[in-house]
């Protein structure tokens, strides 16, 4: 979790640092967000990432809502958060906490649940986000939005990630749908081809008992004569 620091550094600072969601006093969301999704067993393991610019001179207490799909669970902080500074309001999940002079990177990981191998990755924005940017590594998930514009892929750590950019500026109360696909699959599918094999098994054997039950009865009373 912690390599991702870099790359959430190296996002948020080359992309700019132009504020668009003023808070109380000198305090800013900026503009650039970023989701990391990475493939696990049956679900995609993600991580957000945003900055907040406190352009004052003492620490200000400042809360924001945390761009996460709506089926995510386990969440967790990944940066610049403690635990107790990430809770889950009416609305969604939300971060609060003093931030200090400067810029604060945030993250928060969570977990998307995934079906036969795709997932569908729903994105419901509760407030203005200038430009969000997807990074995943290449070749391992097949990621595919008709907002999404692939740009230059990027490398960190030494492995290549595929980058995409949402084609607009993605406003307060709008979804943004996104379809994942390759996630690796676990043994769910061989359980449930063994549950449907033994319920046929099951059901065979009734009706083969049903059909030869009447010989067996035949045969008995034959025998009793």
């Amino acid at each position: 979790m912690k390599r991702l620091s870099s790359i959430a550094v190296w996002t948020i600072f080359l992309m700019g640092l132009a504020g668009h969601l003023r808070a109380a006093d000198d305090v800013m969301v900026m503009p650039k967000q970023l989701l990391v999704l990475k493939p696990a067993i049956d679900s995609v393991a993600g991580t957000w990432v945003a900055a907040v610019r406190n352009a004052g001179n003492s620490d200000v207490n400042f809360s924001l809502p945390v761009l996460l799909p709506a089926d995510a669970s386990d969440f967790m902080p990944i940066e610049g958060l403690s635990a107790d500074q990430i809770r889950l309001g009416n609305k969604g999940l939300e971060i609060e906490k003093p931030f200090s002079p400067g810029v604060t990177v945030v993250s928060v990981g969570f977990v998307l649940p995934a079906r036969s191998g795709r997932a569908m990755m729903k994105l419901h924005s509760r407030a203005d986000v200038g430009e969000l940017t997807v990074m995943t590594p290449r070749g391992l998930l097949d990621v595919r939005s008709p907002e999404l514009v692939e740009t230059a892929p990027d490398v960190q750590d030494m492995q290549r990630y595929s980058v995409w950019t949402v084609n607009r500026m993605l406003l307060a109360d709008q979804t943004l749908d996104i379809s994942i696909g390759g996630v690796p699959e676990g043994r769910s599918k061989l359980w449930l081809v063994g549950g449907l094999l033994g319920i046929v098994l099951v059901f065979g054997s009734w009706i083969f008992a049903r059909r030869t039950e009447p010989q067996i009865k035949s045969a008995a009373i034959d025998e009793l004569a």
